[in-house]
């Protein structure tokens, strides 16, 4: 048998996921002429025993699956947009192994909204090499004259691809007529083919215009201006003029086309996220002798190539950031790319501005903030090698680099890298994997390393470097507790205290700035009947609802629910409703009420709701507009502004008592950080941290600066407790609108985990989660530890021995950092 004729490769296609299904994987044939290497990672078009699908490749095989069946081709390579690299697929791979994930739902994660768009039909002109032969008559001499092409056929033969019928009718005028493509389809002159239709918010593409190679103005007759004006306007351009450019001239420029004299084409439209640049600089800086060792050691391992990793420990202002950056500029020397993780990067302008300073054009930036077409044409530029560097959040880690030699994850410590929805992968995990698998080199930033990664550290899992001073000289600035449970009655009742007003009010005379934390937004938590007790509950959670005094009205902030504040209590309808608790909110009220002439702004997720306000709002303070921010924890972190003095932490037991073990190490890290916004220039720097919880080990430590003490404190509780990192733990969460078949669900999965437990594994019983209804729900949950190397075996099994009707509402998360 010749070589052509020998059985085809066959392909495993995952097809697309619905949300609530499972993957499906299916065996295709590939065609003949296409190496099977070359399939891995593209996204195709298959048929179904009714209609279509999409999916990806994700296997391929030189032997034929056993079964009774026929093995169907695959239909269509769609549009390259969509495709993962095969690095990308193995990525997905570990992802949906370690996390108990769906492959499906891991490789729909990698590619933004936009990329996986509607399949349409299109039509494009079979080139001469293509069409069919003579018709017979001619071929014994018998000649005809070739009939003049109709406008549609000339159309689709001087376009540069497919076009579909809304692109033909767009440029010709007029709905493009179905018999005459159908006859122009069986003549063998038009084919038609699948492609991926720009979905509301993909890519955004315009038609446009470009002559055709040795176009000539002077063969068009004197009396045709109009086409004479625009062969010549487009000659005369580098570009491709767009059509909509062309609208009252569109029956001229169809007129070139109809001529050979211009062909259509599609041409490209970037959306450019806006960059605010606060406190960006492009000067390089000298760097002290910590910061020299740590870049020559990051240099090290991007040169090996082996998949190194190390924990950047440094102080809050040590320069983390410039090692970064210079780690950077080596790897762009090799001829390499940088992926740049950050928390929540829409709350961090500053980071975003520094690396667009140094780097310029090179940086694409990847982030939920931005709109959906903006996403997509910086991935897309990121796919394309127009962007060396890719900066974003959690899911920044998928993006599509080639020549990958550094990955970067600041303050790596952060929750937000943990997704909290299928698939719910950590990314610095996932970040730590695919440095393994490409060789690229990963640094871990933080001056609050988690235990997770610092044990790690010293264990030998990463190399260990350290930044112990700050850039700009002098100390971390000196932090002063105040016990509120000390203060005089009436301060207790108030957010300010006498010392944290007295410090506020030194630092507006020396015209200096200050920043106040307290990380609670709205006016007050909840309202209470002052009557019968009663507080406002969300319909739809078991959560009461916060009290929004500027929009008066009650809002959840775990659906969303909204309801105007009531004037009397729906349960014995009294008028004595009473805001309780505190927020940012009200704290702005209060701040305002003692300093009446300082320029104070709120920074919280309600006032920056519209797009780009976080950035103007931190512009608005580096330019000296304002004189004392007060928000929630997104002024935490990230913030360099040298004339920041003071820093106030209103209410530093906000999450030190939740049901959580992490609640110690999560305060811990919220105080250091925050402390480490002032002093940062020339001007020093004190801190005032109001708490409840004064001899906490957590609060003592933050004021100390001292993480070494925390985390011997730290992982000696959890040590005791077998908790990580010294087990694995998985949140196995049971949810249903009825509460009965919710608690049913979770206690057969109990039984199947007691049932297949390993031996140093542990189950709890199944409880009410902490938020025991969320979003119409009742949920209950069950809690598995286990060491590293068995837990996700012992998930699989467990869920494998679950009754399949009590599985639907399960769902398994494989290191939580939320119990909630």
């Amino acid at each position: 048998m010749a070589e052509h004729e020998s059985s085809p490769p066959f392909a495993e296609v995952l097809l697309a996921r619905r949300r609530g299904e499972e993957s499906l994987v299916l065996t295709y044939s590939l065609p003949f002429s296409t190496p099977a290497e070359g399939w891995l990672g593209a996204y195709v078009l298959v048929p179904l025993s009714s209609g279509s699908a999409t999916g990806y490749v994700v296997g391929v095989a030189d032997r034929e699956p056993e079964g009774e069946f026929q093995v169907r081709p695959i239909l269509e390579v769609l549009d390259d947009s969509a495709r993962l690299s095969p690095e990308l697929v193995e990525l997905g791979r570990w992802i949906a192994s370690e996390y108990c994930a769906d492959l499906a739902a891991c490789l729909q994660a990698m590619v933004p909204a936009g990329a996986q768009e509607e399949v349409v039909t299109a039509y494009q002109a079979v080139s001469s090499a293509d069409e069919p032969a003579p018709a017979q008559a001619s071929l014994f001499g018998a000649e005809e004259l070739e009939p003049e092409p109709s406008p549609l056929l000339v159309l689709l033969r001087a376009s540069d691809g497919p076009l579909t019928t809304a692109e033909m009718e767009s440029i010709l005028g007029q709905k493009p007529s179905d018999s005459e493509l159908a006859a122009l389809i069986k003549e063998g002159l038009v084919r038609a083919r699948h492609v991926l239709a720009p979905a509301r918010s993909s890519r955004k593409t315009l038609l446009a215009l470009q002559p055709v190679p040795g176009a000539d103005v002077e063969s068009l007759p004197k009396r045709a201006s109009a086409q004479r004006e625009i062969l010549r306007e487009i000659l005369r351009r580098q570009e491709p003029l767009p059509l909509v450019d062309l609208e009252k001239r569109r029956a001229a420029a169809r007129q070139l086309v109809e001529k050979g004299l211009a062909r259509v084409t599609s041409i490209p439209v970037l959306r450019r996220p806006a960059s605010h640049g606060v406190g960006a600089s492009a000067a390089t800086v000298r760097q002290t002798r910590h910061q020299c060792a740590a870049v020559a050691a990051i240099n090290q391992a991007i040169d090996r190539r082996q998949g190194e990793s190390a924990l950047l420990h440094g102080i809050t202002g040590s320069g983390k950031t410039e090692v970064y950056l210079s780690a950077i500029s080596h790897a762009l020397e090799v001829g390499g790319r940088a992926i740049v993780l950050v928390p929540e990067i829409s709350l961090t302008p500053q980071t975003v501005g520094r690396f667009q300073a140094r780097f310029g054009d090179r940086v694409a930036v990847l982030h939920s903030a931005l709109g959906r077409g903006e996403r997509l044409d910086e991935w897309t530029r990121a796919r394309d090698g127009d962007a060396s560097i890719v900066i974003g959040a959690r899911s920044a880690v998928f993006a599509p680099v080639e020549d990958l030699r550094l990955i970067v994850i600041d303050e790596e410590h952060e929750a937000s890298y943990k997704q909290n929805s299928t698939p719910r992968y950590n990314a610095r995990e996932a970040a730590l994997a695919r440095g393994r698998q490409t060789g690229a080199a990963v640094v871990l930033g933080s001056a609050t390393p988690s235990l997770e990664s610092y044990l790690a550290a010293r264990e030998g899992d990463h190399r260990l470097l350290v930044l112990p001073e700050r850039v700009a000289g002098g100390g971390l600035p000196p932090v002063e507790i105040i016990d509120m449970r000390t203060q005089p009655y009436v301060r207790r009742q108030a957010l300010v205290s006498e010392p944290l007003e007295a410090a506020l009010r030194d630092t507006l005379d020396r015209g200096e700035q200050a920043i106040l934390l307290l990380n609670r937004r709205g006016w007050a938590p909840f309202i209470l009947c002052r009557e019968c007790g009663e507080a406002i509950r969300c319909a739809d959670c078991d959560v009461s609802l916060t009290y929004h005094q500027r929009e008066n009205l009650l809002r959840c902030h775990h659906c969303g629910h909204e309801r105007p504040t009531p004037l009397v209590c729906s349960v014995c309808h009294s008028e004595h409703l009473h805001p309780m608790g505190t927020g940012a909110e009200r704290a702005e009220q209060e701040v305002r009420e003692f300093f009446p002439d300082a320029r104070l702004q709120r920074m919280d997720r309600d006032t920056t709701r519209e797009k780009g306000a976080h950035g103007r709002i931190l512009s608005r303070f580096e330019r000296g507009e304002l004189d004392i921010l007060i928000g929630t924890q997104m002024i935490a972190k990230g913030l360099d502004f040298p004339r920041v003095t003071l820093v106030g932490v209103l209410m530093a037991d906000t999450g030190l008592h939740f049901p959580d073990f992490r609640a110690a190490e999560q305060t811990f890290c919220l105080l250091t950080q925050v402390s480490g916004r002032a002093g940062r220039g020339g001007l020093g720097g004190r801190v005032v941290v109001q708490t409840f919880s004064a001899d906490h080990y957590a609060i003592e430590h933050a004021a100390r600066h001292d993480y070494m003490g925390f985390y011997e404190s730290e992982i000696e509780l959890r040590r005791r407790h077998q908790y990580p990192p010294f087990s694995r733990l998985a949140n196995v969460l049971s949810t249903d609108e009825d509460p009965f078949l919710a608690q049913r669900a979770a206690e057969a999965f109990a039984t199947a985990a007691e049932a297949t437990r390993p031996e140093e594994g542990r189950v709890s019983d199944a409880n009410p989660a902490a938020l025991s209804r969320l979003r119409g729900t009742y949920r209950f949950h069950v809690e598995m530890f286990a060491p590293a190397a068995s837990l996700v075996a012992w998930c699989r099994n467990a869920w494998a021995s679950t009754p399949e009707e009590f599985r639907k509402g399960l769902t398994i998360d494989v290191d939580p950092l939320s119990l909630l």
